[in-house]
């Protein structure tokens, strides 16, 4: 099955390293991170289409996280002023429109195949989504909740070692003559 976002994918990709080559004149260091996030996406995005389950979610999500730092670089490389404000806005419009359709299908919907085999093995479509953090709970003292509950103290025990001369810590096993 072919879906559009991977025809998007490529097209942006395409057009994407094209700018990378303008941003390279000035900044090599750059142009290249950028290449290898494009690269990333695609590569991600790919895997992840064809993949099931929490492979699935993962490689979506490495695909969006490279888009991403895909977004980072043409902001920074309109900053700098390697590339024009407009052309930087517009192609930040364009990675953004292969996010979308990513995260939709890493945590909202499935592939039509999957939600008809689930539909028949579960009888009802379950709702994908993120993953659900716990709440913070706070921590409580065992001691807060049985107040009539208490600790045992230690043993008493004797003067230690230490102790018995004078607090200080001296080397040796037993008792030292003065010098």
């Amino acid at each position: 099955m072919q879906l559009r976002i991977a025809d998007d994918i490529v097209e942006t990709v395409g057009t994407l390293h094209q700018l990378s080559r303008v941003i390279a004149r000035q900044d090599p260091d750059l142009s290249k991170q950028l290449r290898r996030a494009l690269n990333s996406i695609g590569r991600s995005a790919g895997e992840g289409l064809a993949a099931r389950g929490g492979n699935r979610t993962v490689r979506l999500e490495s695909a969006m996280a490279s888009g991403r730092e895909v977004v980072m670089a043409l902001r920074i490389a309109g900053a700098a002023g390697y590339v024009d404000k407009p052309r930087v806005a517009r192609e930040v419009d364009a990675v953004d429109r292969i996010d979308a359709p990513l995260y939709k299908l890493a945590y909202r919907a499935s592939l039509p195949g999957e939600l008809n085999e689930r539909a028949e093995r579960a009888d009802h479509v379950e709702a994908v989504g993120p993953p659900r953090r716990r709440p913070r709970v706070a921590f409580v003292r065992p001691t807060a909740l049985l107040p009539e509950f208490k600790l045992p103290s230690p043993p008493s025990r004797g003067l230690g070692r230490h102790e018995q001369h004078g607090g200080r810590r001296q080397l040796g096993v037993g008792p030292q003559d003065p010098r």
